[in-house]
């Protein structure tokens, strides 16, 4: 699972937004590295811009960081249907 912030706020992610789309974004990593080697790839964690929040809305996103790591076991688990077969 990845857990980290960023620098731009939530709106600056997606398709046709100045900083594209998380998924393409983490996939080499999620994908390319992880989910490569064998391990079950976790839903991220993304806490958007830190810096400009509130002290409330911080300690909101640590709420949620504390949750995703109290649920690892029910935290959804990303796939990627490759096309690949078990004799590739």
């Amino acid at each position: 699972m990845l857990l980290f912030t960023t620098g731009s706020t939530e709106d600056m992610f997606g398709s046709g937004a100045r900083d594209g789309e998380m998924d393409v974004i983490l996939f080499h990593i999620q994908h390319g590295m992880f989910y490569f080697v064998g391990y079950n790839v976790l839903a991220p964690v993304v806490s958007f811009s830190p810096v400009r929040k509130t002290p409330e809305e911080r300690a909101q996103q640590l709420v949620q960081v504390r949750e995703a790591f109290s649920s690892l076991d029910t935290r959804p688990v990303l796939s990627w249907n490759t096309g690949a077969t078990a004799n590739d």
